[in-house]
């Protein structure tokens, strides 16, 4: 069963994801060599973002995919929160992997 936690400020909650994603990461790439990794909007990806690009992760086995409700073009999803850690600069250069 999940349990609850509490975390007191966002840069606890962004330790605190950061984390977690790190021991799945770990996990999965080495049961299947590859992790894939939903990423949400709003004001998690805000504080989450920034220091989830520092997560000791194997970014070369990882599949990043966005899960928010309002996903769109580039050009038409400006002022939302994802629309910023997206475009400017958290996650600015993906790669496809010609193999997938």
């Amino acid at each position: 069963m999940p349990t609850l936690q509490v975390i007191e400020s966002p840069a606890a909650l962004a330790d605190a994801v950061a984390a977690q994603v790190e021991r799945a990461a770990a996990e999965a790439v080495a049961a299947r060599g590859r992790f894939a990794l939903a990423l949400p909007g709003g004001s998690v990806a805000t504080a989450c973002f920034p220091r989830l690009v520092t997560a000791r992760v194997d970014w070369a086995n990882t599949e990043v995919f966005f899960a928010h409700e309002r996903a769109s073009a580039r050009q038409t999803c400006a002022g939302t929160p994802v629309s910023f850690s997206c475009h400017s600069g958290v996650f600015s250069t993906p790669s496809v992997l010609p193999s997938r």
